[in-house]
């Protein structure tokens, strides 16, 4: 079975990691494809092994932190059973990703999906960040 990266990339860099990351599982001989979020179909999603899901940390510097809109409302949008279907997510952010990942975890976790974990780092650091995310769904 395949592997799904999709993102929501407001600036590029959330773009250029899901874009690391796909050649890392490439060069790994891990079948993968990369789709934004508004390209991804609900086929993409029952055929997928894994789906990573990766968006930008948007909102106030100190608080009210969470992922962005169009990565919300794509996992909203998800089918309601995912049948524990394991899903990754990573974030980049600019100053605090605080619990910008916890919304989206409990959406998933409320359509039956399974979080096996998620990462965010400061967008300067993609190459750390797609390295983390690649061993996670590599394992």
């Amino acid at each position: 079975m395949t592997h799904l990266i999709t993102y929501f990339s407001h600036s590029g860099n959330t773009k250029k990691v899901a874009e690391i990351i796909l050649e890392k599982a490439r060069k790994a001989d891990i079948d993968i494809v990369c789709k934004e979020v508004n390209n991804v179909s609900e086929e993409d999603i029952i055929n997928a092994e894994k789906v990573i899901i990766g968006t930008p940390v948007h909102g106030l510097i100190l608080f009210a932190q969470h992922a962005a809109k169009p990565a919300r409302d794509f996992v909203k949008a998800l089918p309601e059973d995912l049948q524990q279907k394991e899903f990754f997510l990573f974030a980049t952010y600019l100053f605090f990703p605080s619990n910008a990942l916890i919304g989206i975890e409990r959406t998933i976790q409320e359509k039956q999906g399974k979080v096996k974990n998620y990462v965010a780092m400061h967008r300067k650091k993609k190459e750390e960040l797609a390295q983390a995310v690649f061993e996670l769904i590599s394992s």
